[in-house]
C-alpha cells in the first residue's frame, strides 16, 4: 500500500478552527470535548471514528439548544 493510499484512509481531524469551549467543556466548532481534542493525535483510527460520531451528535444537540 502506498503512502497516498494510507493518507486517504486516515481519519480527518474535525477541527474547523472555531475553537470555543462551552460550559459543558465541548467545543462548539467541532463538537469534541477537551480530552478528545488533546488526545486526538494519540488515538487509533477506530477511536477517531468513534469521536467523530460522538462529536457530530453533540453538535446536533448544541444546535437544538439555540
Amino acid at each position: 500500500m502506498s503512502n497516498k493510499q494510507l493518507k486517504s484512509q486516515a481519519i480527518e481531524n474535525p477541527c474547523i478552527g472555531d475553537c470555543r469551549i462551552n460550559p459543558d467543556e465541548v467545543c462548539i466548532g467541532c463538537g469534541r470535548n477537551r480530552d478528545e481534542k488533546l488526545d486526538w493525535i494519540f488515538m487509533s483510527d477506530n477511536e477517531k471514528k468513534q469521536v467523530v460520531i460522538k462529536a457530530k451528535e453533540r453538535l446536533k444537540l448544541l444546535k437544538l439548544d439555540v
